[in-house]
């Protein structure tokens, strides 16, 4: 399975790349964190296409997962350490909320008030507590930080006006809002202490095999 990662695929294909045009060995790692993050999307495209378009939530999904992917590009948030952890992790995630958005929306609607509170309680996250970055931490400095920061607030209150004045009142729309709660959930502490959590227990499983 080990060789499936997108990592790993990466790798091996921009080793070959590198190998046949030696001019872009200094371009090297630029060319597998791309090859990387290419996999890993078509991947996730794939899977959820294939989940969403038998249940009929097939743009109710691709807009969750873009909205979800925009804004965690730039704000981060906890996740599995297993690449198809996450991978499941979030396709399931994206699969129940596009469902459903699309077939309760009555119930949303009626509980608007609800709905848009967790969205003001997730503005206030996203102010505080993006960007989470993980591993990556010690890369970024606090200017950097601050833009990151900057442009998912911006993204957030963007999206929210576009839902409003394009979507307003529509299951579209709370596909939106709810992709912007979940992305902001990932940013807290108690995210991040579930996931560990997920993590440990699943490793102590292995190794107890």
């Amino acid at each position: 399975m080990e060789r499936l990662l997108p990592h790993k695929i990466a790798i091996r294909i921009s080793n070959k790349v590198v190998n046949y045009n030696q001019e872009l060995e200094p371009q090297k790692d630029e060319i597998r964190y791309g090859l990387e993050w290419l996999i890993a999307s078509i991947n996730q495209i794939l899977l959820v296409t294939s989940f969403s378009l038998p249940l009929g939530i097939f743009k109710e999904a691709i807009i969750i997962l873009v909205v979800g992917a925009l804004l965690r590009m730039f704000s981060g948030g906890a996740h599995f350490k297993g690449y198809f952890s996450c991978l499941f992790f979030s396709t399931f995630q994206i699969i129940i909320i596009s469902y459903f958005a699309k077939y309760q929306f009555e119930f949303l609607q009626g509980n608007k008030a609800v709905i848009t509170a967790l969205l003001i309680f997730s503005l206030l996250i996203t102010i505080l507590r993006a960007p989470v970055l993980n591993k990556k931490s010690n890369q970024f400095n606090y200017g950097q930080r601050l833009k990151l920061k900057i442009v998912s607030i911006l993204l957030f209150v963007t999206f929210v006006l576009i839902s409003i004045t394009v979507v307003s009142n529509t299951p579209i729309m709370y596909c939106v809002y709810l992709a912007l709660i979940l992305q902001a959930f990932s940013l807290t502490s108690f995210a991040k202490l579930t996931f560990g959590f997920y993590d440990r227990t699943h490793k102590l499983s292995i190794l107890r095999r």
